[in-house]
């Protein structure tokens, strides 16, 4: 069964009986066309009832409560800004008594600043160090002293050559002359152990000949034999020449062999002895360095412990005195401007008040018509002095300046109602407009006096409708009571549960639709 205009119409009336006379059943038929409004509209019909309707108490309980929420919200803040206040006032006292201890501790130090000069100026307090110490026989002696160290340097450096000294004094330019240098001196190096390494092959092949030659020799004495020949038989020679070729291709291969170990061999000692010389020349050069830097360390102590640590430490204690005598100035400075400041301040107030006295002085000395008319007469009265003027006349001046008064009072009174009237008047205009076009174009211009019967039966039907609507609040209270004494809340999630699983684009589109409709009437019941 489809739910119609009527049966919404009714269902609504029930759950709300001040709706509107502009919603009808013909206008809720159009609704109701509408097949897939149909399945909301029977839960509606089936579940929705005056339960799930807030009532005027209800809404009014909400507001009750969302008032005391705002006003417990404004006590913790007004708790919190009390809190903060009283923190802040803590805070200053501390500044201020901090600033009044600083103030009295500058007091004391601007106290014994004035009795250190004035002991200054009658030459006593502790002596400065310049004052105290010969400043001129101080540097004769450490110039003498300079003068004995420059001859030691002369007798202990005159035999550095002068390669080294360009050295030293170059140092920059001979490490970036570096590189060049190493590649040279590889080359020089390998030069020399070419050279080498061939001298000592040709004078090993040298000794392999001269021992040939030798051997060579005594084989031709032992075969002269001092005249008598040793001729060998054929077969002896024979023998002989066969162990020889032997022994001769036994010596070829041995020969070959250590040729090739030869050359390794006679590297690895040009490389060993080329090592041995540069160990010797390194170890001569650290020889000479230690003794140089040695001689660099005897200078470096009589040029220290002896020469300028005494200039150090007259340095030093004068940069002490002169911290001192710097922050002195800076103090001096700020007690200075603290002074100034004090003093101009004193300055302005005295001529804030002497100018205050002076204006009260030609205030009591002026004459009264310069000011107010009764000024003369009330110092008068005060100095118990005779009444230079009479106090009719003054009265009479008195009166003509409320008469005044009164007259400027009605014109401006007069021109702020005629102001106010032309308001009045240019906004009733507006209203009438606006009231004319509603009765003519609006969307009520349709909307005519109803007769007498109509009248009659409207409040009748006014009449139930209030009757209903007490027995509805009785209901409506006995539920109350009763939900409040039931603890479950299984009936209310239901409720909830069945409001909620509705389409949520079909709902959106119907409360659109209604609230379009209440907007197009201006009157209400």
């Amino acid at each position: 069964m489809d739910i119609s205009g009527k049966i919404l119409y009714d269902k609504v009336r029930g759950l709300r009986s001040e709706l509107s006379n502009v919603v009808t059943p013909d206008l809720l038929d159009q609704i109701c066309d509408n097949s897939s409004v149909q399945p909301f509209l029977k839960w509606f019909c089936e579940n929705v009832n005056y339960v799930n309707v807030l009532s005027d108490e209800d809404i009014q309980m909400k507001l009750e409560i969302e008032l005391d929420n705002n006003i417990e919200q404004e006590k913790q803040l007004l708790d919190r800004e009390n809190i903060e206040a009283d923190k802040a006032y803590k805070e200053c006292f501390v500044i201020l008594k901090d600033f009044d201890v600083q103030n009295h501790k500058c007091f004391k130090e601007v106290e014994y600043l004035l009795n250190v000069y004035a002991d200054a100026a009658e030459n006593k307090g502790i002596p400065l160090l310049w004052t105290q110490m010969p400043l001129e026989s101080f540097i004769k002696k450490i110039e003498m002293y300079s003068h004995y160290l420059d001859v030691h340097i002369k007798r202990q450096f005159e035999n550095i050559s002068e390669n080294e000294q360009k050295i030293d004094s170059n140092y920059v330019s001979s490490i970036n002359d570096n590189k060049e240098k190493d590649i040279d001196n590889r080359q020089e190096l390998t030069l020399y152990k070419t050279k080498l390494t061939n001298a000592k092959i040709e004078e090993i092949l040298a000794k392999i000949q001269e021992k040939s030659y030798i051997a060579m020799f005594d084989c031709i004495k032992n075969i002269y034999n001092l005249g008598n020949l040793k001729i060998p038989n054929q077969s002896e020679l024979r023998t002989e020449i066969v162990k020889l070729t032997k022994k001769r291709d036994f010596l070829e291969e041995e020969i070959l062999l250590q040729e090739c170990q030869l050359s390794e061999i006679v590297q690895q000692f040009s490389e060993l002895e080329i090592t041995k010389v540069l160990k010797q020349d390194a170890h001569i050069r650290l020889e000479q360095t230690k003794n140089h830097l040695q001689k660099l360390k005897n200078l470096q102590f009589f040029a220290r412990e002896h020469g300028h640590v005494h200039t150090d430490l007259l340095r030093i204690l004068m940069e002490m005195q002169f911290h001192c005598l710097k922050n002195v100035s800076e103090f001096v400075a700020d007690v200075y401007h603290y002074l100034k400041t004090e003093y101009l301040l004193s300055f302005t107030r005295c001529e804030s008040m002497q100018q205050q006295q002076n204006e009260y002085s030609t205030t009591i000395l002026s004459s009264s018509k310069i000011h107010n008319s009764f000024h003369k007469l009330f110092i008068s009265m005060l100095c118990n002095n005779d009444n230079i003027y009479q106090l009719n006349p003054v009265l009479d001046k008195y009166n003509d300046l409320i008469d005044e008064n009164k007259t400027k009072k009605q014109f401006i009174l007069k021109t702020y109602l005629n102001s106010k009237i032309q308001r009045l008047e240019i906004l009733e205009n507006e209203i009438n407009l606006q009231y004319l076009n509603e009765i003519q174009k609006g969307s009520t211009r349709t909307f005519k006096p109803i007769t007498y019967e109509i009248e009659t039966c409207y409040d009748e039907t006014f009449d139930n409708l209030q009757k209903i609507q007490n027995d509805l609040l009785k209901i409506r209270n006995q539920m109350t009571e009763r939900r409040k004494a039931d603890i479950g809340f299984e009936r209310e999630k239901n409720i909830l549960w069945q409001r909620f699983l509705v389409d949520p684009d079909t709902l959106r589109k119907i409360y659109k639709e209604m609230k379009s409709m209440g907007n197009k009437s201006c009157f209400s019941d």
